[in-house]
């Protein structure tokens, strides 16, 4: 069963690079976490800007980017995470689900007038799913 859980949870794990464009957002699927469980981990991101960098589930995310594509007058979403005007975040996180399971996006908003470069990793750290 270790070998099991140690498997899932390195499969969780990831990271990767790219660049923002000014004036714009940047979504990365991050992790998924199973109903029920809790999911730990530190998360790093780097940019060569300030940038606010938030973390929220699917639903909210895609409220998000429906209200900054003009598609929704209204925002109804929350943020499970969010640093302003940052270039380094370095931070423990947990994601805690309920019955079902949620997925979780990492999105990195540009404000600059100029484009902006990133790197991200997420290490797992643990999944506890209680019997």
């Amino acid at each position: 069963v270790s070998n099991l859980l140690n498997g899932f949870v390195s499969s969780l794990s990831g990271s990767g690079s790219g660049f923002v464009d000014a004036g714009y957002d940047m979504f990365i699927g991050l992790v998924y976490a199973p109903g029920g469980c809790t999911v730990q981990g530190t998360l790093t991101v780097s940019t060569s800007g300030p940038a606010n960098v938030y973390i929220g589930d699917w639903i909210s995310a895609m409220d998000y980017y429906a209200f900054i594509d003009g598609a929704s007058s209204y925002g109804s979403w929350s943020w499970i995470y969010q640093w302003y005007s940052t270039s380094y975040v370095n931070q423990p996180i947990t994601f805690s689900t309920g019955y079902s399971g949620d997925y979780y996006v990492l999105i990195i908003e540009n404000p600059n007038n100029y484009d902006i470069s990133y790197t991200y990793s997420l290490t797992i750290s643990h999944v506890y799913c209680p019997p």
